[in-house]
């Protein structure tokens, strides 16, 4: 089969090897010597209009696909967050961002400050209140361009235009792809970079390729995700592209330049990359390496499987080895090294898919490249080719039909997440958005790294943002969906968003060991004991204020009002209000994310108010008295918003009920579980 697949068609001149012959890299241009410089240049106009006509639609696809649920799916990993904050550290205002976490500080050399430039430049921030999902449009950004630059390798080392679009599609589309280039990730970034260094390789100048190919691949070492600088193992296959295309009497003199180039490439990488972020010892590496494989081969099987049957059968062809040789290096060390570094620090966790980013062109390449030489092979007059190559293309054909039951579902969840996906991020959002209401100034925040960064940009100082490493020192933490041990077992919990493992849980840390104490809410370690007196006292003064005739209480509310479940501030200020007109209480509404199960934490601090005296809050007169009432609150029964909503005035007062505004009340029940 070796010599089958090795033996090339007459009209390709050697696909996949570089363009040896100087005369026309186009191979479905026209083959005759154009007789004058008119007829030349039609050629090769026509020649690029047709590669035009195959490329547009490539990209279309690959933008349309990666742009739906671009924020959405895959949820933000923890990497992603450091990536953000360390982007956005470097356009942030003088001391408003976060200091980086120390086990996720080192960041990319060049790809942090490309991120910055994207988000500055071209106003992602803006669009954007999710830093992560702002520069995901970077990371889209450098996936089609790579897109581009591979259809025109592809184009230069011998493929016929649908092998190049189907190239470029397969370095886009599938779900692995997917999952990986919507990831902020160096080594994403680092993706064009790498083509056009091989692009590079193969130029028709060969000084120009010697020069401009190492340089190209500098630039992608220093863009890629620390410590491991993935794009150096081309450096081979780029030594064996300029060699290949190089005029015979100049190959020497390119292969001693371009050597030149990559050693001084790995010089400055190592100085700049590698010796800074400091590796250390590799922390299991087969583990790992298997549990990246693993969770990978569940999210896109068929491209693994064909791409690992198009490597194995490129190894045994002389053409295609180069190319399946770095492919198999680039993931194993990717597999075996970068992975397990990136788990074992903040910088790289949960982005798996991306650690592969960079063998994702290759193997685009090599599966487009074996795909287009056997469909090529079919027109030879050697029976063997002809069954062998054949069999080859019911192979391909095989695996794209059970690539739709079998991609599809991962496309599809990856393209219109469902409403469990989309509903995680709403949940930081959320959590966030109680944060920036609830907490008061001054106090320190432990959170991820994206969530520290969103924060920061809404106007909380970045010192007083510390990591979850930290959590124990915090005045309150906001715990990630999917963490359950650490951060999620300080303090208690005052706050929480969806539900199960699910649920992202804002606790308070309490300020001392033992004893009751204020904290950054403003109230006071939970107490059982005191929860309970205090929840009989608002019980107490409930009932007697329920018997109010001037008072109209809808829905659950009197029930709420009656077992001491609605905040002293409320009762209070609803009593001095009755003294002088009748009021209609629409609901006591939970804060979202508060607890709301009749529990001891569960003390309502928001009032909707429907009418005063008689008149609907809505508008009008009604709207009037009400709005003076509730905002002319102060002192201990001041609210700390009031808004109008479709059923009337909700005014919304701060956690920290004060202690003896209601005999027996202490304010310690502000807390749930």
């Amino acid at each position: 089969m070796t010599d089958v697949l090795a033996r090339p068609e007459p009209a390709l001149r050697r696909p996949l090897d570089g363009p040896d012959d100087r005369r026309d890299h186009d191979l479905d241009a026209a083959q005759d010597p154009a007789p004058g410089a008119l007829e030349a240049a039609d050629a090769w106009v026509r020649a690029h209009v047709a590669d035009g006509l195959w490329l547009a639609p490539t990209v279309v696809v690959a933008a349309l696909v990666g742009v739906l649920g671009l924020g959405r799916a895959p949820g933000r990993a923890p990497g992603e967050g450091a990536a953000a904050l360390a982007a956005w550290s470097l356009v942030a205002p003088a001391g408003s961002a976060p200091t980086a976490d120390v086990a996720g500080a080192a960041g990319s050399v060049l790809g942090t400050p490309l991120l910055a430039a994207w988000a500055t430049l071209t106003g992602a921030l803006a669009r954007h209140d999710d830093t992560v999902t702002a520069l995901r449009e970077a990371s889209l950004a450098a996936t089609l361009v790579a897109v581009v630059l591979l259809f025109a390798l592809a184009r230069r080392v011998g493929l016929s235009r649908p092998a190049a679009a189907g190239a470029g599609l397969l370095l886009a589309v599938p779900p692995l792809a997917l999952v990986a280039h919507r990831t902020v990730h160096g080594d994403v970034l680092a993706t064009p970079w790498l083509v056009a260094a091989l692009l590079l390789a193969t130029a028709r100048r060969p000084l120009v390729g010697a020069v401009g190919a190492p340089a190209a691949l500098a630039v992608a070492a220093l863009v890629a995700q620390p410590p491991v600088p993935l794009p150096l193992l081309a450096a081979p296959l780029v030594v064996v592209l300029l060699v290949r295309s190089a005029p015979a009497g100049a190959r020497h003199l390119v292969a001693a330049v371009a050597t030149t180039g990559l050693v001084l490439v790995v010089a400055v990488v190592g100085v700049l990359v590698v010796a800074p972020s400091r590796p250390g010892v590799l922390p299991s590496s087969p583990a790992t390496a298997a549990a990246l494989l693993g969770g990978l081969w569940s999210l896109d099987p068929v491209l693994l499987a064909a791409g690992t049957a198009a490597t194995l059968t490129a190894t045994a062809v002389r053409r295609l080895r180069p190319w399946a040789l770095t492919l198999l290096g680039v993931v194993a060390v990717a597999a075996l090294v970068a992975a397990p570094l990136a788990e074992a620090r903040e910088a790289g966790a949960g982005t798996g898919a991306a650690t592969l980013a960079l063998a994702l062109p290759l193997l685009a390449l090599v599966l487009a490249g074996v795909t287009d030489a056997a469909a090529r092979s079919l027109r030879t007059t050697y029976d063997t080719a002809r069954d062998l190559r054949g069999s080859w293309l019911v192979l391909v054909a095989v695996a794209l039909v059970a690539a739709v039951p079998l991609a599809g579902a991962s496309l599809r969840g990856l393209l219109v997440p469902d409403a469990d996906d989309a509903a995680t991020g709403e949940r930081t959002r959320a959590a966030q958005a109680w944060v920036l209401a609830t907490v008061r100034g001054g106090a320190t925040v432990a959170a991820d790294d994206a969530v520290r960064t969103d924060l920061a940009r809404a106007g909380v100082p970045g010192a007083t943002l510390v990591p979850l490493a930290d959590a124990a020192r915090a005045d309150v933490v906001v715990v990630p969906a999917g963490v359950t041990d650490g951060p999620a077992a300080v303090g208690v919990r005052v706050a929480t968003f969806g539900t199960g493992d699910d649920a992202v849980v804002v606790r308070r840390v309490p300020p001392a060991a033992d004893g009751a104490g204020s904290d950054a809410t403003g109230g006071t370690t939970p107490d059982p004991a005191a929860a309970e007196r205090s929840r009989v006292a608002r019980a107490t003064a409930g009932a007697e204020l329920a018997r109010n005739p001037r008072l109209v209480l809808e829905g659950d509310s009197r029930g709420l009002l009656e077992s001491g479940r609605v905040d002293a501030r409320i009762v209070v200020a609803l009593a001095v209000q009755l003294t002088a007109t009748d009021v209609t209480v629409g609901a006591f509404p939970a804060v979202e994310g508060e607890a709301a199960d009749g529990g001891a934490g569960d003390v309502r601090r928001q009032l909707l108010v429907t009418a005063v005296g008689g008149a609907r809050t809505t508008a009008g007169a009604g709207y009037s008295v009400g709005t003076r009432w509730l905002r002319g609150l102060d002192g201990l029964t001041a609210t700390a918003d009031v808004r109008s909503t479709d059923a009337g005035l909700l005014a919304t007062f701060s956690p920290d009920e004060p202690a003896g505004l209601l005999p027996g009340v202490t304010g310690a029940d502000r807390a749930g579980g």
